[in-house]
């Protein structure tokens, strides 16, 4: 008993060095954060949180961070996406949620509730990180005029009315709902201007006074139309212009995007996959991209 107790020191020490190169080879294979030079890595999984912290905790790739995501309603919707560019990532907004973002979703409740009666097939807002990331671009105060072609149900006009106080937003459609167009001139005023018609027809039609700061290209999912519209916006563009593409997930749509890059008229920025949309029978995630036109 006496050896044993003349050795404890001895074991114990010995357990400890044991316990303390546990802990550095665990500490060894900890993620790192990651530097502007590798590639980005976007979370593939959040954990729900409750809504008045509205950024999620994971541990995705290398970065241990989380995209925000919108509240349904009490609960933070999870936010499974994977980029598919080498040089950037989505910036977490801040925790306690986004003021611009939160004005746009409710905007959208009220557009469900007063018009819609529901949500329509499509509908943008089923895509909460892609619109984080649209705000991320549409915050710049530098961006006063939106042109967009393929207003739709209206989702993302009024998520972008609603947002900022101060911009004009050109919608180019086929067709508009009256009973829309009224609920919006109620709500923005003369905030939201229509060209009504082929986007391959009046967009060139549209007089040039116009600028277009920001650019969103969702009309016909079509080769033709995506490339058209492309770049029939151009003229109404400048260098600083944000251009944004939606549904590039289409093999047809990415290749026009794609061919307008090789004859130089965008330059690619970057692009991203959401899985968001698994619940809405598209598997194959929602991809949108964001280029710049070159002049």
């Amino acid at each position: 008993m006496v050896r044993m107790m003349d050795r404890l020191p001895m074991i114990l020490g010995v357990a400890a060095i044991v316990v303390i190169t546990f802990c550095l080879t665990k500490l060894s294979m900890s993620p790192q954060e990651t530097t502007l030079n590798t590639p980005a890595c976007i979370p593939t999984e959040c954990t729900p949180v409750p809504c008045t912290a509205t950024q999620c905790t994971s541990t995705p790739c290398s970065p241990v961070q989380c995209t925000p995501t919108s509240c349904s309603p009490v609960e933070c919707l999870p936010v499974p996406c994977t980029s598919v560019s080498s040089s950037s990532s989505i910036t977490p907004l801040v925790a306690s949620g986004h003021a611009s973002f939160d004005l746009g979703m409710q905007a959208n409740e009220d557009l469900r509730h007063d018009v819609l009666g529901r949500d329509p097939i499509g509908n943008i807002m089923w895509c909460p990180m892609q619109l984080y990331y649209y705000i991320t671009k549409y915050d710049d105060p530098n961006i006063k005029t939106v042109c967009e072609v393929g207003f739709g149900a209206g989702n993302l006009a009024a998520f972008l009315l609603a947002s900022r106080k101060d911009t004009i937003l050109h919608s180019f459609d086929i067709s508009y709902n009256p009973k829309t167009i009224a609920w919006f001139k109620s709500k923005w005023g003369d905030r939201l201007i229509t060209h009504t018609g082929d986007s391959r027809k009046t967009v060139p039609e549209t007089s040039s006074s116009v600028r277009c700061d920001m650019v969103h290209v969702d009309g016909e999912h079509s080769y033709d139309a995506i490339y058209s519209d492309a770049k029939n916006m151009k003229p109404f563009a400048h260098k600083n212009s944000v251009v944004l593409f939606d549904d590039m997930q289409t093999d047809s749509l990415y290749a026009a995007y794609d061919k307008l890059a090789q004859e130089g008229i965008i330059e690619p920025l970057e692009c991203f996959v959401s899985n968001e949309l698994e619940e809405h029978k598209i598997p194959e995630g929602k991809r949108f991209c964001r280029a710049r036109y070159k002049f």
